[in-house]
């Protein structure tokens, strides 16, 4: 079965602009690979995958702006340049060569082109609704081929209006990869972009509150909001650790007592969560989008409904069981068990 993917065309892989994308994309490869798929990835020029099971085909072009920094409203723009058009123009001239085509790029464009392609396009949501015209494509599809479209929640589906019900397919994680740590520092971790749609400033007024250092890994969106935080929060103990490896940042976060997830958006699934777990890292996050459907709240940490509950819960969390954050993470988000809801989800055309 040969296989290609569009990745995201806001940045090169591997550049820490594309997110959860960048994991998801791995974790993909990883799953399907061994099942005999043969694997190509169209990323922007200058991407670089963590694999050598899949062929990188690199595209150059004007790179898109996130969604994540714009309004609902903002309107689709595109040059004839742009890497979204050219990776749709490289699927369509190509397609013959591919039995499936998988999108993972949250943008209008090939979306809507999915009608004109007779190699059937499957598209994985990684955002919950986050543009309009997004969501209007995504909605007509969904009222002629609702198999098509895929959500890692059902809390990131339930953001759109669709008339069909949608997979569900949640992720799958290399776990052999995850360093266990019984034993951690008493600090705090905190992992993803520095811009303001990752409420950064919630995790730090709760470090403040506990008196406990933040260790911070991603890469630095918006330098802006970043000297902002530094000025507000002068008292905290903080660590900038950067946008590091992926194998890197396991290995160094997994010696966190905890990890706080605070986006004041919608999260559509939250890597993060169940790579902390895996590490035996329990995690506080609050009562909305995918950690409802990824902690155990008791379990693998806590859901809770505003700061000042994430403040009361950070001792709580301190006493949960790192090696039951771990079995969960096995238990329920194995590669093994992923490669199974793939294999499902890609042949219902």
């Amino acid at each position: 079965m040969k296989l290609l993917i569009i990745s995201t065309p806001v940045q090169a892989i591997g550049q820490g602009e594309g997110g959860g994308v960048d994991t998801s994309l791995l974790n993909i490869i990883n799953a399907l690979t061994p099942l005999g798929f043969q694997i190509s990835v169209l990323a922007p020029t200058g991407s670089k995958l963590l694999t050598d099971a899949a062929n990188l085909i690199e595209i150059a072009g004007q790179l898109q702006t996130s969604v994540q920094t714009e309004s609902a409203t903002t309107p689709v723009t595109m040059s004839h340049d742009s890497t979204i058009v050219t990776m749709c123009r490289y699927a369509q001239v190509h397609q013959h060569e591919f039995d499936i085509i998988v999108n993972m790029a949250y943008d209008w464009l090939p979306i809507w082109l999915t009608q004109f392609f007779f190699t059937p396009i499957y598209h994985l949501v990684s955002m919950s609704n986050e543009n309009q015209a997004v969501a209007s494509a995504l909605q007509e599809l969904n009222a002629t081929l609702p198999k098509r479209i895929a959500f890692r929640t059902q809390a990131a589906a339930d953001t759109f209006q669709f008339t069909n019900q949608v997979p569900i397919i949640g992720n799958g994680f290399e776990l052999s990869d995850f360093p266990f740590r019984e034993t951690p520092k008493e600090q705090i971790a905190w992992v993803g972009r520095i811009s303001p749609e990752k409420g950064l400033e919630n995790a730090l007024e709760v470090a403040s509150k506990v008196k406990l250092p933040i260790h911070i890994w991603g890469k630095v969106q918006s330098s802006s909001y970043q000297q902002q935080l530094i000025k507000q929060f002068s008292d905290v103990n903080i660590h900038w650790r950067g946008f590091v490896a992926h194998q890197q940042l396991l290995n160094e976060m997994s010696e966190s007592a905890l990890m706080l997830m605070t986006p004041t958006w919608v999260e559509a699934f939250g890597n993060n969560v169940v790579e902390a777990n895996a590490c035996g890292v329990p995690v506080i996050a609050y009562n909305k989008g995918g950690p409802v459907e990824t902690i155990e709240s008791g379990v693998t940490g806590y859901l809770v409904n505003n700061n000042d509950e994430m403040t009361e819960k950070v001792r709580d969390t301190l006493k949960l069981s790192r090696a039951h954050c771990r079995d969960s993470a096995q238990q329920r988000f194995s590669i093994e068990q992923y490669a199974k809801t793939l294999l499902n989800w890609l042949k219902t055309d």
